[in-house]
C-alpha cells in the first residue's frame, strides 16, 4: 500500500480527510486535471485509485504519480518503493501458490482461448509473460469467462 498521507505532506500538498466531498476511506486535493477549487479529485487510501467527481477524471496512483511528479517511470517506481507501507511481493513464491491454488474455484484453468490472448495482446501486453508472472487463470461461471 502506498502511504499517500506521508507523500501528500512531504511535498506540501494539501488534502482533505473529511468534509462536504470526502467519502470515508478516501482523501481529496484539488484536481490537477481540471478547474477544480473544491479538492473534488478523490484518492483511494488503501487502492490509491482516484477519481476527480467533477470532471471524471480516474486512474491509479502510478498514473496519479506520473502526473503531480512529471518525470520517468524509473523514477515513480523509486517514489513509490520510499513511501510504500506493505510488500506485495511474497518472499516464498511455492507457498503463495499453494495458497492461492487453495481458494481457486474447481472450474480454473490454465487454458487461455485465442480471445483471451488477443484481448492482452491489443493492450499492449504479451500474454504468455502476464499469464505466467501474475500466474493467471480462467474460470467459467454463467457461460461466461473471467481472469482469476
Amino acid at each position: 500500500m502506498f502511504d499517500i498521507k506521508t507523500y501528500f505532506e512531504d511535498h506540501m500538498i494539501h488534502y482533505d480527510e473529511e468534509g462536504d466531498n470526502v467519502t470515508e476511506g478516501w482523501v481529496n486535493i484539488q484536481c490537477i486535471f481540471c478547474s477544480d477549487s473544491a479538492n473534488h479529485l478523490g484518492i483511494n487510501i488503501e487502492s490509491g485509485n482516484y477519481h476527480c467527481w467533477k470532471c471524471g477524471t480516474s486512474g491509479n496512483i502510478w498514473s496519479l504519480l506520473k502526473e503531480i511528479e512529471n518525470c520517468s517511470f524509473k523514477k515513480i517506481k523509486m517514489i513509490y518503493g520510499k513511501y510504500q507501507t506493505e510488500n506485495y511481493f511474497p518472499k516464498n513464491k511455492e507457498q503463495t501458490k499453494k495458497d492461492i491454488q487453495k481458494i481457486l474455484p474447481k472450474e480454473a484453468t490454465k487454458e487461455f482461448q485465442n480471445v483471451h490472448l488477443n484481448y492482452l495482446r491489443k493492450r499492449r501486453y504479451i500474454p504468455e509473460y502476464v499469464i505466467q508472472k501474475y500466474d493467471l487463470y480462467l474460470q467459467q461461471k454463467n457461460n461466461n469467462l473471467f481472469i482469476c
